[in-house]
């Protein structure tokens, strides 16, 4: 079921010069609500589109084009006749993208809608699929289709359609060379469930010709993957894939697995915050239960495809704690944000007796899993100049602590990792584990080393951030727009 009493998105545009909002704003066509970051198209008639998309977790959406000189119009209220910006008064302006027509007086174009009850969440990124010289859009809808449309008419190149049915997907994709061809490749994460509750996180790379699985991995997990995966290259047409996965080693213990119908094994519903707190305070916290919450960053290439290297682990621990009714007891541990003041207000006027307090114990009775979010996308680039990649993590340990009330007790961790991969250590993966038939593929089992360059896709939007993926071939914005 939709949510619909949301106020609609906006697109603004601001001034570079002072920051302040120049004109009035332009809300999504749909008037829906949106979370999409923008993405700067450039045509090859010279024409640039901005590209956002509308809707949400529980509300339908669209991705939606509009030219750079349409926006300026409207938000200046103005006519392309009256423009100064020699730019922008090109007859380019005037030629139809593709087959898509225009929704209202703002010459908004929908590129592509949504099927069901969400949105677009993640910003389309560009990057050459058919290898034609023209930079495609690579569309990911939250309900885990992945779409490549022809940059040159927005004709669909291929779609995964419901290839991942049940999946969903707050991730962008990854574009790298995984099989032995010529044809870029993307990586993808989604998981299995609907928003707020999953049950396992799945890691794929689908081929560049036709959207087919090349690789993929799964784990038990009902921590869902909000961040996206990268890619480094190798040299020509080979890279290597960085992605996060969660209950890897979990998932290996267990005899029982999932198969085509999403079969999975029993485990503790860590969705449900009432179910991870019992009288004996140890139900969550056993060792199986930290497997199945335990974090991995992996790196894959197509000569490690069975043994991925692991760049880093974290692991979860047991937070155990007691729950005192003395209020005038002091906890240095409690949170005193704001928002956490406001909800343990209104927590105590609902309440007549006395509110209980959490208290930090080695040996306490009431026992909490405290372990990584994923949340931020890592980024890559070689920070000490010294010829080797680095890499910056972002990642939380929460737990869920119960009071009389819930709040999440959190530590923020920042994390270089030098990316030296002479001794990585190998990881094996789940049975399930689908690979490519390469005949370049002469050790899957990655015993060979794998040698990283100074190019690839290094952050949430790319090496540039700008959302495309750029060999040293493609020109990005900024060339466009230079003198």
């Amino acid at each position: 079921m939709q949510e619909l009493d949301r106020e609609a998105g906006r697109i603004l545009l601001l001034s570079g010069k002072t920051g302040l909002s120049l004109g009035r704003y332009l809300n999504m066509s749909d008037e829906h609500e949106t979370y999409s970051a923008i993405t700067l198209y450039t045509h090859q008639n010279g024409a640039i589109y901005i590209l956002f998309g509308s809707g949400g977790e529980t509300v339908q959406g669209s991705l939606f084009g509009i030219s750079l000189r349409d926006l300026y119009c409207y938000v200046m209220e103005t006519t392309p006749e009256m423009l100064d910006l020699q730019i922008l008064k090109s007859d380019v302006y005037n030629l139809k993208w593709g087959e898509s027509s225009s929704l209202d007086d703002t010459n908004m174009i929908e590129i592509m809608r949504s099927e069901g009850t969400s949105g677009v969440m993640v910003p389309t990124i560009l990057a050459d699929i058919n290898n034609d010289g023209v930079n495609d859009l690579i569309v990911s809808l939250f309900n885990g289709m992945y779409t490549v449309l022809n940059g040159n008419d927005l004709s669909v190149i291929w779609t995964t359609g419901q290839m991942f049915e049940g999946y969903q997907s707050y991730s962008i994709p990854a574009p790298g060379y995984f099989n032995d061809d010529v044809y870029l490749d993307i990586m993808v994460c989604l998981s299995l469930g609907a928003w707020p509750v999953y049950h396992q996180n799945t890691v794929a790379i689908l081929d560049g010709r036709d959207g087919s699985t090349l690789w993929s991995t799964t784990a038990l997990s009902q921590r869902r993957m909000m961040n996206s995966p990268l890619s480094v290259s190798q040299g020509s047409h080979k890279s290597a894939f960085i992605f996060w996965l969660i209950g890897r080693r979990f998932t290996l213990q267990q005899s029982c697995f999932l198969d085509d119908s999403h079969a999975k094994c029993p485990m503790h519903h860590h969705g449900d915050h009432k179910k991870r707190h019992t009288d004996s305070g140890s139900e969550n916290c056993n060792n199986e239960t930290l497997l199945l919450d335990e974090a991995e960053l992996l790196m894959v290439d197509r000569d490690s495809m069975r043994a991925p290297s692991i760049l880093t682990r974290v692991q979860a621990d047991t937070y155990r704690y007691e729950l005192t009714n003395n209020e005038n007891e002091p906890n240095q541990n409690i949170s005193t944000t704001t928002s956490d003041k406001l909800l343990r207000e209104e927590n105590t006027k609902q309440n007549t007796h006395h509110r209980k307090r959490e208290v930090e114990k080695e040996d306490g009775s009431e026992c909490t899993v405290l372990a990584a979010t994923i949340i931020a996308t890592g980024a890559v680039s070689d920070i000490d100049f010294d010829g080797n990649l680095d890499m910056i993590n972002l990642y939380s340990r929460d737990a869920v602590v119960l009071d009389d009330m819930y709040y999440v007790r959190s530590s923020l961790t920042i994390q270089r990792l030098k990316l030296h991969t002479q001794n990585l250590f190998r990881v094996p993966l789940n049975k399930n584990t689908t690979f490519i038939k390469s005949e370049s593929c002469h050790n899957c089992n990655g015993n060979s080393e794998i040698k990283l360059f100074n190019s690839g896709w290094f952050g949430y939007m790319g090496l540039d951030g700008d959302g495309i993926y750029n060999d040293g071939q493609n020109k990005s914005i900024k060339d466009v727009l230079s003198p």
